[in-house]
């Protein structure tokens, strides 16, 4: 077996002897067709606008035609229907789905099984995208360690195993979370969608003055960015970012001061000049710093939910800042922390427009916070 992978290590084909399968994939990661060596199509795959698999039509096969998948509240597949609503297969497996047994397997129409990844029968492992699932053998761990380190927090010890999937709580969670960005169109067209607005700030005097370079920019766009977007998208949040020339520099007292703020917005301000990323307020503009040369694209994420969820004001803020030893700060931000990432666990999984719980309409606490920190950031005008 030969498999075939496309620069951004996106597998696009698959060969066994002389049988040859291209994938083509939607801009949200899923295979939508798939062709033989010379391009005819053998099976096409259908989703919802949320990313839910629900159908898949064949070429050839006793379920020629379109047939329809009925999944539980993960993605995986249970059911499967013809065009005329007959059920003709039912599948069952573990809750890390181990043990797939389907009733009528000659007549398997799709490989999208466990939370709707494609299923390797060669090799019973399931395709992540960025890693491979072993599920069908037997084995209920990834077949790689996770290559993202910062994904590991020293309070939670779930993700310390960087082979485990979904922190060991597979009929709750799924990996990846399938997450997406809504957009200003949208949000116009979606009464409860709330607006943030977004203010980025490229330092200028990062990297001694010369600025950032253009790989900078594009990897906090593409990535930290982008995530914050796809991610808060789920709570149904539209971030409105526009982007402002700015400096950071340091004062007398060894703070950093900022050029280039955005009332209104939550300013991110992207530099070389911190350690780590760090969130705080001033009066009511509320600055984010983002460290341009992490490779962790959760920075951003991370920092908005400390934002949004009131850490940089109010009585611990005040405490923390206030406190000579910044012991406070430090107990504050870990607790934070892992109520921030519980919570952001939630929204992506089951509070998400396609989760399990969706059918409760926007219960992620950030999405109300979200428009509280708005309000509370948003100067307004007094009438003449």
């Amino acid at each position: 077996m030969l498999y075939f992978y496309d620069p951004q290590g996106q597998r696009v084909g698959k060969q066994q002897g002389d049988a040859l399968e291209d994938y083509v994939y939607d801009p949200q990661g899923h295979i939508i067709s798939v062709h033989d060596g010379v391009g005819n199509l053998l099976r096409a795959e259908l989703y919802t606008p949320e990313g839910r698999h629900v159908a898949t039509w064949n070429s050839s096969g006793q379920y020629a035609g379109l047939s329809f998948n009925h999944a539980d509240w993960l993605g995986t597949e249970r059911v499967r229907t013809d065009s005329n609503g007959a059920a003709f297969e039912w599948c069952t497996d573990t809750p890390y789905g181990m043990n797939l047994t389907c009733t009528n397997p000659s007549a398997d129409t799709s490989p999208m099984h466990f939370t709707g990844k494609q299923r390797d029968y060669e090799s019973g492992l399931d395709d992540f995208g960025a890693r491979y699932f072993g599920g069908g053998n037997s084995l209920g761990r990834f077949m790689s360690p996770d290559p993202l380190m910062a994904s590991a927090k020293v309070w939670d010890p779930q993700t310390w195993n960087r082979y485990s999937y979904a922190r060991n709580n597979p009929l709750a969670f799924v990996d990846p979370s399938g997450m997406d960005e809504v957009t200003a169109q949208q949000c116009v067209q979606d009464k409860n969608c709330v607006t943030v607005n977004v203010n980025v700030i490229y330092d200028k005097n990062a990297n001694n003055g010369q600025g950032l370079t253009a790989q900078q920019k594009s990897d906090f766009k593409k990535g930290q960015l982008q995530d914050a977007k796809d991610e808060y998208g789920n709570a149904d949040i539209h971030l409105n970012v526009t982007y402002t020339a700015g400096a950071v520099s340091s004062t007398d007292d060894g703070k950093l001061s900022v050029s280039g703020l955005k009332a209104g917005s939550l300013n991110l301000v992207v530099t070389d000049q911190v350690a780590s990323s760090m969130s705080g307020m001033a009066g009511k503009t509320a600055v984010s710093f983002i460290n341009a040369n992490s490779t962790n694209e959760d920075d951003v994420a991370h920092e908005m939910a400390h934002q949004f969820m009131g850490d940089t004001r109010g009585a611990m803020n005040w405490i923390s800042t206030h406190d000579p030893t910044s012991m406070s700060a430090a107990v504050f931000d870990a607790f934070a922390d892992i109520a921030n990432d519980s919570e952001r666990s939630w929204m992506r999984n089951l509070d998400s427009h396609s989760g399990p719980f969706s059918y409760y309409p926007l219960a992620s606490a950030f999405h109300h916070n979200a428009a509280v920190f708005q309000q509370y950031i948003q100067p307004t005008t007094k009438p003449k």
